[in-house]
């Protein structure tokens, strides 16, 4: 029998406790499972014995991260025989330790959730950038609570969709409320060529990563540098930019797929422009689908004054 994994991540005092509160009182997530809840940290809202007995659920605490391996879980597992197991999840870990351990038979990670406070997601992000964006590469749902009036969206987003440009991302006001997620485009998507300037090119490419349909049929004019692998199909090459998603040390190159039809006549790490039409097609490095770049035409282009995008 699969026991389903239920990871709650987050800084503490983000939401966690809260989600799982509000999770254990809905009847069409509880009936009659044995779910064993496992705390790693203590966080502000406490659990009533009258809702976890309501619940049929089962606390079990752990105070330090070494307590939490392969032995503990399987301990768990013989002693609660849970349904589902949900975890509250220690901030400051480092959610690839989990990944390391060998979960019990049956025990299946499921889906992956992470809250975050508005009010510190700026800091937070500043000062610990690597694992903040550890959290959101990992997971499928990204929670920002206590959104203010003054509270600007967007850095958030944008920092989660380049990281995770699949992950759900609900932004909850103070009462509750769900705000939409809406990204406002530097570049205008209804002109007959769009135009991206250097600056707005990670914005651009987060975008059409996300929702490539988006740009089915659409041209575009970008900059970029030549990249080949031998991966690609025969006259294809990326015109893309290097970009910094968490430092300086922590550099990949971005960019879309582009079919010449034959072999470029430029040579790797030359700038160019590009005026494209795109399609939305299918490309094993993609994955699925994705926009695939058909030049309309390439000419040498100057180097742009910064190089290198910042994706967050």
């Amino acid at each position: 029998m699969e026991v389903p994994v239920y990871l709650i991540t987050g800084f503490l005092d983000s939401g966690k406790s809260t989600f799982i509160r509000h999770s254990l009182e809905d009847e069409r997530f509880t009936e009659k499972e044995k779910t064993l809840l496992i705390l790693c940290e203590e966080g502000e809202v406490e659990f009533d014995d009258a809702l976890l007995q309501k619940s049929h659920t089962t606390v079990v605490r752990v105070e330090e991260q070494e307590e939490f391996n392969t032995g503990f879980l399987k301990k768990c597992q013989k002693q609660y025989k849970p349904d589902r197991v949900m975890i509250e999840y220690n901030g400051m870990w480092s959610i690839g330790w989990l990944r390391e351990l060998s979960l019990p038979r049956g025990w299946l990670l499921y889906q992956i959730m992470t809250t975050v406070d508005a009010g510190t997601f700026g800091p937070y992000l500043a000062n610990m950038r690597q694992l903040m964006l550890e959290k959101f590469s990992a997971t499928e749902m990204v929670m920002v609570n206590r959104c203010g009036d003054g509270f600007d969206p967007e850095p958030c987003v944008r920092a989660i969709q380049t990281v995770n440009p699949r992950a759900e991302i609900v932004l909850i006001r103070l009462d509750g409320s769900v705000i939409p997620v809406e990204r406002k485009l530097p570049f205008d998507l209804s002109a007959d060529v769009v135009e991206i300037r250097d600056e707005d090119f990670g914005v651009w490419y987060i975008d059409a990563l996300n929702d490539p349909r988006k740009y089915d049929g659409k041209t575009v004019k970008i900059k970029g540098m030549v990249y080949r692998d031998k991966k690609f199909p025969a006259g294809s090459f990326v015109p893309g930019r290097y970009a910094m998603v968490c430092c300086a040390n922590d550099m990949t190159f971005i960019g879309f797929l582009c079919r010449t039809g034959d072999d470029p006549a430029f040579q790797i790490d030359d700038w160019i422009e590009v005026v494209a039409k795109v399609r939305c097609e299918e490309w094993e490095g993609y994955q699925g689908e994705g926009p695939v770049l058909y030049p309309v035409s390439v000419k040498a282009a100057q180097k742009p004054e910064d190089e290198v995008v910042n994706l967050t």
